[in-house]
C-alpha cells in the first residue's frame, strides 16, 4: 500500500492547486470588476467542479450608457482537455432596458429575453496575441417578453487563411456558418411593423468575413470589417425562399463594391404578395415577370455567365472564371451589382451605391 502514497500525494497537490487557483482567480476578477464603471457582478465564486476550472458569476449588470443588461447568473470555465477554449453557460434569462427606464418614475419599458440551453465558446491562440481562432454560439428555443421568438439559433466563426482573392486591406478572414430556425416576425417589434408575407423566417448562412486584423482581447478596439462573401445563403419567409451568393467590399471612396446574385423560384408569389399590399397593380404581374426574366437572361456583366436555359432543374455550377452558378430552369437570377459608386439591378440603374458599413 505504500506505493500508493506518492500518487495520492501528487493528486492531492494537483487538487489543491486546482481549487486554490480558482479562489485566486475569483479574487482577481472581483478586484478588476471594482475598477470597471460599466460592469458589475454581485458575486464571483469558484466553480469547485473537478471537471472544470472556472467561475460562477451571479447578478450581473452591464451599462453601456444607452441600455442596461442584467442577468441572474452565468458560468465561465475551461476544460483541462482544451485549456485554450473558454466556455460559457449563457444565462437562462436576460433583461435589457434603456438607461432612463431604470429610473423608478420612468414610463419606458425594456425587454425580457429567455434562452434555452444557451452556450458560448471561444478558442484563442496563445502564441499569436490570444487571437480568436474559433467562436461557437448555440441556443435552443428563444422567447422575448414571454412570447416564443425562435426555435433555435446557432453560429460559428473560424479563423481562415487569407487567399489570393482577399481584399487588399484584409488582415484576417473568418469563415461563417449561421443558422436561424423559425423566427416569428410578430415577436420582434421592428419586424412586426413591416408588412411581410405570412410565416416564419429561417436563414442558413455560409460565407466569409474579412477584417483588418484578427479579433483579440489584446487588440483594443474591434477590427474593422473590410469585406464579406456569401457562399451559400438561404432565406425563407413562409413559403417564399431565395438563395444568395455574392461578395461585397469597400472601394477606395468608401462605397460598396461587388455583386450579389439572388436566385428564387418564387418571383411570381412575391409579386402577388406585393399586389395584395397595393404596392403594384395586380394586372402588372405578368409584365413584372417578363421584366424579371429579361433581367435574369441579360447577363450580369463581364466575366459572369448568362442565364441557364437548360431544362434541368438542378443548379449548374459555373466555371471558376465565370464567378457565379447558373440558375436552374425554374429559377430567376437577379444580379445586383455595385461599381464606381453606382447600384444596378441587371442593366437597370438603381441610384448611388450605399456606404460600406464600418
Amino acid at each position: 500500500m505504500r506505493i500508493l502514497v506518492i500518487p495520492a500525494a501528487v493528486l492531492a497537490l494537483i487538487g489543491g492547486a486546482w481549487f486554490g487557483g480558482e479562489s485566486y482567480l475569483a479574487r482577481q476578477v472581483q478586484s478588476a470588476l471594482a475598477q470597471s464603471p460599466d460592469l458589475a457582478v454581485e458575486t464571483v465564486s469558484p466553480l469547485r467542479d473537478p471537471t472544470r476550472f472556472g467561475l460562477s458569476l451571479a447578478n450581473i449588470s452591464f451599462n453601456d450608457g444607452r441600455s442596461v443588461l442584467t442577468a441572474p447568473e452565468t458560468r465561465l470555465w475551461i476544460s483541462p482537455l482544451s485549456p485554450t477554449t473558454l466556455r460559457a453557460d449563457l444565462p437562462p434569462a436576460l433583461e435589457i432596458a434603456p438607461v432612463s427606464a431604470v429610473s423608478p418614475d420612468s414610463s419606458l419599458s425594456g425587454m425580457s429575453l429567455a434562452l434555452s440551453d444557451g452556450t458560448l465558446s471561444a478558442k484563442v491562440s496563445p502564441l499569436h496575441d490570444l487571437q480568436l481562432t474559433r467562436l461557437d454560439l448555440g441556443t435552443g428555443a428563444v422567447a422575448l417578453n414571454g412570447r416564443d421568438l425562435a426555435q433555435a439559433l446557432s453560429g460559428r466563426a473560424e479563423l481562415a487563411a487569407l487567399a489570393h482573392d482577399s481584399p487588399k486591406a484584409a488582415g484576417a478572414a473568418y469563415d461563417l456558418d449561421l443558422a436561424l430556425a423559425a423566427l416569428d416576425p410578430e415577436g420582434l417589434p421592428a419586424l412586426s411593423q413591416l408588412r411581410l408575407p405570412e410565416g416564419m423566417i429561417s436563414a442558413d448562412v455560409k460565407g466569409r468575413l474579412w477584417l483588418e486584423d484578427a479579433i483579440s482581447p489584446l487588440g483594443g478596439s474591434a477590427p474593422v470589417l473590410v469585406g464579406l462573401r456569401s457562399d451559400h445563403t438561404v432565406l425563407s419567409i413562409g413559403d417564399l425562399k431565395a438563395r444568395i451568393i455574392g461578395r461585397l467590399q469597400e472601394d477606395e471612396a468608401g462605397f460598396v463594391e461587388g455583386a450579389v446574385m439572388i436566385y428564387t423560384a418564387d418571383a411570381r408569389p412575391l409579386l402577388e404578395f406585393l399586389a395584395s399590399l397595393g404596392v403594384i397593380p395586380e394586372k402588372t404581374i405578368p409584365l413584372g415577370m417578363t421584366l424579371l426574366r429579361g433581367i435574369s437572361r441579360a447577363g450580369v456583366g463581364a466575366g459572369l455567365p448568362a442565364a441557364n436555359d437548360a431544362a434541368d432543374s438542378t443548379p449548374v455550377e459555373a466555371a471558376p472564371e465565370e464567378g457565379f452558378p447558373l440558375p436552374a430552369a425554374n429559377e430567376i437570377r437577379l444580379p445586383l451589382t455595385f461599381l464606381d459608386g453606382k447600384a444596378m439591378l441587371g442593366p437597370i440603374a438603381l441610384g448611388p451605391a450605399p456606404r460600406f458599413p464600418r
